[in-house]
């Protein structure tokens, strides 16, 4: 059975807050919220988010920089992780 959609929402930002260089809560991630300019990511916090995001959602990514593309956006990466992790999901 997949998650909800609040439930892989709640995940998602729980790593996004975890592997954030800066302190923040889920609070402060909004749809818009850009991980690098606005939460202090780099490319090694970037690599550890899409490795949490992996285990978190026991799915493995096809594709190794899809997490550099959908940075920008959290929207754009909540919608990722729905659609090629959490439906996915056995």
């Amino acid at each position: 059975m997949p998650n909800a959609p609040d439930d892989t929402d709640e995940k998602l930002k729980k790593l996004v807050v975890k592997c954030s260089r800066i302190k923040i809560s889920a609070n402060d991630i909004n749809e818009n919220s850009n991980l690098m300019s606005d939460f202090g990511y780099d490319s090694i916090s970037l690599i550890q988010l899409t490795v949490d995001i992996e285990k978190e959602f026991s799915m493995v990514s096809d594709d190794e920089v899809w997490i550099l593309d959908l940075s920008s956006n959290y929207s754009n990466l909540k919608k990722y992780v729905g659609q090629n992790f959490v439906n996915r999901k056995a």
